[in-house]
């Protein structure tokens, strides 16, 4: 898995791209934790080339939603694959975390 991030406005988009498997997903969680650290409250991440979730992933998006409530800042996700989201959907995280059809859309709501 890569990660590449940009900045738009005050948010902080992350593109991730390949497969967010167990492995990857401890270099995914520490630098969602440094992104923290560094005190960011509005992330938004693209996984409009991710092609695999795990569920170590999944429970890093869980956690890092309640971590940027708890700041009172946003964290969206965005451009989902059918498969990931039927993934998200099955173990009932769409009811929890902000996700948006295209990138321009979770703009607009942060």
């Amino acid at each position: 898995m890569s990660i590449e991030e940009t900045r738009k406005g005050r948010v902080l988009v992350l593109y991730l791209s390949g497969q967010l498997d167990n492995v990857a997903a401890q270099e995914f969680a520490s630098t969602i934790a440094h992104y923290l650290e560094t005190g960011e409250r509005y992330i938004l991440i693209n996984f409009a080339h991710l092609h695999y979730l795990s569920s170590s992933g999944l429970r890093i998006l869980l956690g890092t939603a309640q971590q940027v409530d708890a700041r009172r800042g946003k964290f969206f996700l965005c451009s989902l694959a059918p498969a990931l989201m039927q993934a998200i959907e099955l173990v009932g995280f769409h009811k929890i975390l902000n996700i948006y059809p295209t990138e321009h859309e979770a703009l607009k709501h942060f």
